[in-house]
């Protein structure tokens, strides 16, 4: 752009342009790069995050799922790892427990930063808090969308929620009795 003379307006998220960033980084100093997320281990869709995060690097380790830990390369001698921002923080946190054993076995260096966003874990815990003291809860967001998942899930956990994606599902749920017109 700049060589063109384009004018354009970044809106990278701050956050993770600073993960990108770290990972250029960290790759340049001869780290491999781990980065958990949602690289389609099952769904064969990669979070675009995590594809933008993993081209700052060259062939990155993508972790997804918990038995992938066990096939981490250790043919390298220092590992950084990085987390999609919106990834669940519980299995971020279990990962990278075994994520520390495992190095620590195989006598790697190892330095990771937690990169999960606070603003989603303060709206999850909100949203929790929220379902304790409510009849129903309805999660409005796209349905692909990685932070509307996690949300839906934390709160179907504690009260009868909906994920819906549009006003016409409230419509929906009122015809089938799954709520009250007199909620609206």
């Amino acid at each position: 752009f700049e060589k063109k003379k384009i004018d354009y307006v970044d809106c990278t998220c701050p956050n993770v342009k600073a993960i990108n960033l770290m990972v250029k980084k960290k790759s340049e100093e001869g780290y491999k790069i781990i980065i958990v997320g949602k690289y389609g281990y099952k769904t064969n869709v990669m979070h675009p995050e995590v594809k933008a995060t993993a081209g700052w690097c060259d062939n990155p380790i993508l972790i997804e799922d918990e038995s992938e830990i066990e096939q981490i390369d250790m043919g390298y001698d220092k590992y950084f790892l990085v987390m999609q921002t919106t990834f669940s923080m519980t299995k971020a946190e279990l990962f990278v427990d075994k994520i520390i054993k495992l190095m620590k076995e195989n006598n790697k260096l190892f330095e990771y930063k937690n990169t999960i966003c606070n603003a989603q874990k303060k709206i999850n815990d909100s949203a929790k808090k929220l379902a304790g003291t409510v009849d129903v809860m309805l999660v409005m967001g796209g349905k692909k969308s990685s932070n509307t998942i996690e949300l839906y899930n934390n709160v179907n956990k504690y009260v009868t929620s909906y994920f819906i994606e549009d006003i016409s599902e409230v419509h929906d749920l009122v015809k089938e009795n799954k709520i009250n017109d007199s909620l609206l």
